[in-house]
């Protein structure tokens, strides 16, 4: 069952994810900030950010030795971030809104 980490401020975003993808099987946990990731080992990490702000706050995390190596995914309703979000170490870049069927197939590509 893959591990699944999830950072937003929007909670009625949080509660349709979440939903969607424990009913597609996948253990769903909710981080508030990149620390809290130290002593984790995520399969993937969603962030859901508004800014290019909110997104240099976590880059550190994407360059750790522990979490490198872990896919992210950056939702956003903002495309100018999405360069950022892609040169910053994202895999993934999710307009939104989007279909949770589309997030799910991408996460049963990795």
């Amino acid at each position: 069952m893959k591990r699944i980490f999830i950072n937003s401020h929007d909670q009625d975003w949080l509660f349709l994810i979440n939903r969607s993808l424990e009913q597609a099987g996948f253990e769903v946990h909710f981080v508030e900030q990149a620390e809290s990731l130290q002593n984790e080992s995520p399969d993937l990490l969603i962030l859901d950010t508004k800014s290019s702000d909110d997104l240099q706050k976590w880059n550190r995390t994407f360059d750790s030795e522990s979490l490198s190596s872990v896919p992210v995914f950056v939702a956003s309703g903002d495309y100018t971030i999405k360069k950022r979000a892609l040169s910053s170490g994202a895999n993934e870049f999710l307009k939104k809104p989007f279909q949770t069927t589309n997030l799910i197939s991408l996460i049963n590509k990795l």
